[in-house]
């Protein structure tokens, strides 16, 4: 199966890949809790919760750009509360 361009391009940028403890930097830690608050989000909605304190503090951060199929939980989640930046910045493009 071919490569797509995109990762073929930033395939070739990639010099090494290094493992880091979070215990070492802690831009790691940062990374492990958000990554944790995400999956913690996605299962929620996979179990048709979408009304959580998690989700409702959360919901801003979620990106109209997201990539996650039609009628997925994490559209439906998105839909039942789309974050308010969005219509902020559509208001500034008319």
């Amino acid at each position: 199966m071919p490569m797509l361009p995109c990762l073929e391009r930033t395939s070739k940028q990639f010099a090494s890949w290094t493992l880091e403890s979070s215990r070492v930097d802690a831009r790691v830690q940062v990374a492990d809790i958000l990554g944790g608050v995400g999956r913690e989000i996605a299962r929620l909605a996979e179990a048709g919760t979408f009304d959580d304190d998690l989700q409702r503090v959360t919901s801003e951060m979620l990106d109209f750009n997201g990539m996650w199929s039609e009628g997925s939980p994490l559209d439906v989640l998105y839909e039942r509360r789309p974050p308010q930046y969005i219509q902020a910045y559509l208001d500034t493009l008319s």
